[in-house]
């Protein structure tokens, strides 16, 4: 059975948290403190071998605690689980050996930077016409994005990845396969040819799949507009 901590200020918040652990019959909520300072007294005298943690509290903050765990080598897994989306506590957070970090929003901003240096390449599985196709790129290094990816038909992700295409290959590509008309079509700041079914798999060639995500995956702004859905 592992022992849960849950360090949360919002009743709510740290209510649903609970229920939610407690599902799993591996694991077991010990107790709840609304503050740092308190979890930090209940840590030098129990047993606990994972924290759920949130960051805006009184008194201390999450990650003043995770400090303050870490300099007395207490031995224990830590989620941060909080609302705190900037990327100097997301940084911090990640060097002080957290296991997962949970955006509480309703309208979460990943941090860049901090998924691309976490991730080898991304990747898609799609469905068109009936075929699978897998299509992978390498995730960006310093702010470049790579211009080889991975494009076949194919179910399953392939171990290692091995470039099969460029960038440039892929859009004459895909222009083809999905008979792209020549007229241009205004997309956020660019003018691209192109239709409403293969925005997706030329919006993975041509901008970054996480910073683009508000714009170019948006159903309602795409459906606002006319795009050549054949």
């Amino acid at each position: 059975m592992y022992e849960v901590l849950i360090v949360e200020d919002d009743p709510m918040v740290s209510m649903i948290n609970k229920q939610y652990v407690n599902q799993n019959p591996h694991f077991h909520v010990c107790s709840v403190c609304n503050n740092g300072l308190s979890a930090m007294e209940y840590l030098q005298k129990n047993v606990v071998h994972l924290i759920i943690l949130d960051q805006y509290m009184p008194h201390t903050d999450g990650l003043t605690l995770l400090r303050q765990i870490r300099e007395k080598g207490i031995p224990v897994s830590v989620i941060m689980v909080t609302a705190a989306n900037d990327s100097e506590t997301i940084e911090e957070a990640l060097r002080l050996g957290i296991i997962d970090y949970l955006f509480l929003s309703d309208n979460p901003v990943i941090v860049e930077n901090i998924v691309n240096e976490n991730v080898e390449f991304y990747g898609m599985h799609l469905y068109l016409d009936g075929i699978s196709y897998i299509l992978i790129r390498k995730a960006p290094y310093l702010g470049k994005g790579s211009q080889d990816v991975y494009w076949k038909k194919q179910q399953e992700y392939p171990t290692p990845y091995t470039p099969t295409h460029t960038v440039g290959e892929m859009r004459t590509m895909l222009t083809s396969m999905f008979n792209v008309p020549k007229h241009d079509v205004k997309i956020g700041h660019r003018t691209f040819p192109m239709t409403f079914r293969h925005f997706l798999p030329f919006n993975y060639l041509t901008e970054d799949i996480i910073s683009s995500a508000n714009t170019y995956f948006d159903t309602a702004f795409f459906m606002s507009r006319s795009f050549d859905a054949h």
